[in-house]
C-alpha cells in the first residue's frame, strides 16, 4: 500500500470518527438531565457551563452538528472512493466500497456512539461540550450564516421562532419527583415530597386542608385583654378570630402583638373589640396555590373559610399551607401527637381529621367521598348515626374501627383492609 493510499485510509478513519463524535453530541446534549447540570454549574465544574451555553441556543448545537457530521461524512466518502479507485479492481471494487463505507458509518460513527451517549448521557456531554465549544466558535461565521438561513425557512415555512426553554419543564420536574430515590442520585426523598407537594397546590381546596370549625379557637368581642392573653399563653396562638354573637359572625382578628402595648400599662380590662384587623374571608372552593398567592399579597397569615351558607367553616393560616409542601411543622405549643401511626401489614391508626387521600397513599387504598373529605366524615356518613368506640364500617374491602370520641366527635380509628387481616387471622 503507497503512501497515498495510507493517507486517504488516514483521513476516513479520522472522518468517521469526527462524525461519531458529532452523533455522541447529538444524542448527549439533547438527553442530558437538565437538573444535573445546574447542579454541576452550582458546584463550579467548567464543562457544565459549556453544556448550558449549548441548551440556551438550540440553534447554535443544530446547525454546528449539522455541519460536522456533513461535512465528515462527505469527506470520508470522497476519500474512500478515491482508496478503492485506487487499491481495488474497477470491477467490484466501488460495490465493495460502498458496503463497507456505509456498515462503517452505521456501526461507528452512528450506532455505537449514538448508544453510548442515551446510556450515559452527562458523561458523554462532558467528554464533548468544550471540543464542541471550539468547534462552534471557528466556525462561526458560516454557523451564523446557516442559523439565519434557518431561520429565515422557518419563517416562510410558517414556524414560530421559539426562545431558548427553561432548565426543566413542568413535566420534566413531575417526572424527576417521581422517580425512586434508588433509581435517581439527583433528588432526596424529602426533595422530591416538597416537589409533589407544590404541584398538589393547584388540586387542592381550602376545605381539605383547613382547621375545622370545631377546633377553632375564638373570643367573643366583648371579651377583655386578659381574657385574650389566657388564651394566648393556653394555647400559643399569635392570631386569635374575634366574634360577635356566634362564631359565624367574625368580627376580625385579634394579633397578639397588639396586646403588648395595653399589657405594659396595665389595660387589662378593655374590650378586645377596638382590636381586631380586618379578617380575610375565603370560600370552601379556593385552591390553595391561589390562596398562597393572596396571602402573600394582602400580608396576612390567616384566612377565614366560609361555606356555602357564609357561615364559618373553618380557618386556614400560612403555615397550613406550609405543611402542605415540605410536611408537618411542629413547634413548641403542638402536642406531640401522631395524626398517622402505621401498624404495618395493611394496617393504621389515623385521626379523624386526616384526609381519605392521605388514607389512601399510606395504605394503597382506593377510598372515595363525594360530600367529606376526611376520613372521619366517612365514618359519619356510612354510620347514620353517632359514632360509638367499636363502632366499624367496611367500604371495598377495608374495614374502619372507630377507637376514640369526644363527645360527639370521632377522635381516632383504625383502618385496615380485610386482605390484612384475612392474612392475620390465617
Amino acid at each position: 500500500m503507497d503512501s497515498d493510499s495510507l493517507f486517504e485510509l488516514g483521513v476516513v478513519l479520522l472522518c468517521l470518527a469526527l462524525a461519531a463524535f458529532a452523533s455522541m453530541a447529538d444524542t448527549a446534549l439533547r438527553s442530558i438531565n437538565r437538573a444535573k447540570i445546574q447542579r454541576l454549574i452550582e458546584e463550579g465544574v467548567p464543562k457544565a457551563e459549556a453544556i448550558r451555553n449549548f441548551l440556551e441556543r438550540p440553534n447554535l448545537l443544530v446547525v454546528t452538528i449539522l455541519v460536522v457530521n456533513t461535512f465528515a461524512l462527505v469527506v470520508a466518502s470522497s476519500f474512500a472512493t478515491l482508496f478503492v479507485l485506487r487499491n481495488l479492481p474497477f470491477q467490484y471494487g466501488p460495490l465493495l466500497g460502498a458496503f463497507v463505507t456505509y456498515f462503517a458509518v452505521l456501526f461507528f460513527s452512528q450506532m455505537i456512539p449514538r448508544l453510548f451517549a442515551a446510556h450515559k448521557p452527562e458523561q458523554a456531554a462532558m467528554w464533548v461540550a468544550q471540543p464542541l465549544e471550539i468547534v462552534a466558535i471557528l466556525l462561526s461565521p458560516f454557523t451564523r450564516l446557516l442559523t439565519a438561513i434557518l431561520r429565515a425557512l422557518e419563517r416562510l415555512l410558517g414556524a414560530k421562532h421559539k426562545p431558548a426553554g427553561p432548565l426543566m419543564t413542568e413535566e420534566e420536574l413531575r417526572i424527576l419527583a417521581g422517580v425512586d430515590e434508588e433509581d435517581s442520585n439527583i433528588l432526596e426523598e424529602d426533595e422530591r415530597d416538597m416537589i409533589q407537594g407544590i404541584f398538589e397546590l393547584e388540586e387542592t381546596t381550602a376545605r381539605e386542608i383547613m382547621v375545622p370549625r370545631i377546633d377553632v379557637r375564638a373570643l367573643e368581642a366583648d371579651k377583655t385583654v386578659s381574657d385574650a392573653i389566657d388564651l394566648i399563653v393556653e394555647f400559643g396562638f399569635s392570631r386569635i378570630p374575634v366574634y360577635t354573637d356566634s362564631i359565624d359572625n367574625i368580627l376580625g382578628i385579634l394579633y397578639a402583638k397588639d396586646l403588648f402595648k395595653h399589657l405594659k400599662e396595665g389595660n387589662l380590662s378593655i374590650s378586645v373589640r377596638d382590636l381586631v384587623r380586618p379578617a380575610y374571608f375565603i370560600p370552601e372552593s379556593k385552591k390553595i396555590d391561589e390562596l398562597l398567592h393572596e396571602l402573600q399579597q394582602k400580608k396576612v397569615h390567616i384566612a377565614i373559610v366560609v361555606d356555602e351558607y357564609g357561615g364559618t367553616a373553618g380557618l386556614v393560616t400560612i403555615e397550613d399551607l406550609l405543611e402542605e409542601i415540605v410536611g408537618e411543622i411542629q413547634d413548641e405549643y403542638d402536642r406531640e401527637e401522631a395524626k398517622i401511626v402505621e401498624l404495618g401489614d395493611g394496617q393504621a391508626i389515623f385521626d379523624a381529621t386526616v384526609t381519605i387521600g392521605d388514607v389512601n397513599d399510606t395504605l394503597g387504598l382506593k377510598l372515595e367521598a363525594e360530600e367529606v373529605d376526611t376520613i372521619g366524615g366517612l365514618i359519619y356518613t356510612q354510620l347514620g348515626k353517632m359514632p360509638s368506640v367499636g363502632d366499624e364500617v367496611r367500604i371495598d374491602g377495608v374495614s374502619i374501627t372507630v377507637l376514640s370520641t369526644d363527645g360527639r366527635r370521632i377522635r381516632k380509628v383504625k383502618v385496615s383492609s380485610h386482605a390484612a387481616q384475612d392474612e392475620i387471622e390465617s
